[in-house]
């Protein structure tokens, strides 16, 4: 969501992924790690801002651990996830 893709086409691709996961009769599971917590299932207002804040940090599995301690923010590579 948020280095994969220009913004705002970014927001709008996840939105229409995440529906489509819901139509499928799954529960979409976006991962972020917000503010130094990980979040499993993002809400609408996490979602935006992991896709238009330009702060937000591209965390592979090895950038993880500093981000939680330092209290960052970042979406997570597939690697991570």
């Amino acid at each position: 969501i948020a280095h994969g893709l220009p913004r705002p086409r970014n927001l709008s691709v996840a939105r229409e992924l995440e529906g489509l996961v819901r139509s499928a009769g799954a529960v979409p599971a976006t991962v972020a790690v917000l503010d130094g917590r990980a979040h499993v299932g993002l809400g609408e207002d996490q979602l935006e801002r992991v896709a238009e804040d330009p702060t937000v940090r591209k965390l592979g599995h090895r950038d993880l651990a500093p981000a939680l301690a330092a209290g960052a923010s970042g979406a997570t590579t597939v690697s991570a996830t």
